[in-house]
Order: structure tokens, then sequence, then C-alpha cells
């Protein structure tokens, strides 16, 4: 059960690496060159997060159809598409508001896992 860990630890990492970026889409509204590798990276890092969610579920108590772990996928997908528009959106007041959506979903899916409970359903 070492592996545990380990996957809790990816997990962690990616899920705050993915709060981190979205921070800094927020605070830089500009559009770069480098932001679409920026982009890209958080679209890699919430697919992380996602895989090791999953592996995390089958040896907890918890099961796919627990309420938490329902909103936690559909924030995540909510989520990958907020990342795929911040991707098209070129003007800076928009981009900072979809970043913002970007960051509560986040810390709404962080505080749905460490409550076990979601104001969703």
């Amino acid at each position: 059960m070492i592996w545990v860990h380990w996957v809790k630890c990816i997990h962690l990492v990616a899920a705050l690496g993915l709060l981190g970026t979205s921070v800094y889409c927020f605070m830089t509204a500009a559009p770069t060159r480098s932001e679409s590798h920026l982009l890209r990276h958080m679209l890699y890092l919430g697919l992380i997060a996602l895989i090791t969610g999953s592996l995390l579920v089958y040896p907890s108590p918890f099961t796919f159809h627990t309420p938490w772990i329902k909103a936690a996928y559909l924030l995540v997908l909510a989520c990958c598409l907020l990342i795929l528009l911040l991707a098209k959106i070129s003007y800076a007041f928009f981009r900072r508001v979809a970043s913002m959506v970007l960051m509560i979903l986040i810390i709404v899916i962080m505080h749905d896992a460490v409550t076990k409970t979601t104001g969703l359903f």
C-alpha cells in the first residue's frame, strides 16, 4: 500500500500546481506567446490530478457514486473547459474573470475533498 502515499503526493502536487498556475494566469491577464505552453501544462496537471484522484478511490471506502466525488469530476470537467476557453480569449478583462472562476472551482474541489461533503448534490 506504499503506492497510495506516492499517488496522494502526486495528486496534491498536481492540484496545487494547477491552483498556482491559475493564480499566475489571473495576475498576468495579458496573453503572451509562452502562455499557450502554460495552458497546455495546466491541462496536463488537470489530467494528472484526475487520473491520480481516480486511483485513490479504489483503496478507499468511497465509491464513484459518492456525491463529493461526482462533484469533483463535474468541476474538473468545468476547469478543463475554462482552460480551453482561456486559450481562446484575447481580452484581458475576460481572461481575468475566467482565471478567477478557475481558481474558485479548484478551491471548491479542494474544499469538497477535505470535508468529504459538497453543496452541489
